[in-house]
């Protein structure tokens, strides 16, 4: 069996949010903004509640779409194995044998 790690450093950072769901956050200090004003977020930021989730649903909407032979497992959804056709599955057990 071959197992291959991905770990993703700033994934958070990553995470697209879903257009139906609207997140706002207040500047950091020293940031020159109106009084009334906030910052409404497109990304995933770390210390929001949500940023796994929406991290989780970027990178299944990717591993689907762009890598179709992998699936997630039943017990864990972050982690992936890699289907087999039939005819390479096949092949394989008899080479094993």
């Amino acid at each position: 069996m071959n197992v291959d790690h991905l770990d993703i450093k700033t994934a958070f950072l990553n995470g697209i949010l879903p257009p139906d769901e609207q997140f706002f956050s207040s500047p950091p200090p020293g940031f020159p903004l109106p009084a009334g004003f906030c910052w409404q977020l497109k990304r995933g930021l770390y210390g929001v509640h949500q940023s796994g989730a929406i991290w989780s649903s970027t990178f299944r909407t990717w591993m689907n779409t762009t890598l179709p032979l992998f699936a997630e497992t039943g017990a864990e959804r972050c982690v992936y194995v890699k289907r087999q056709r039939l005819r390479e599955a096949s092949h394989s057990n008899r080479e094993s044998a």
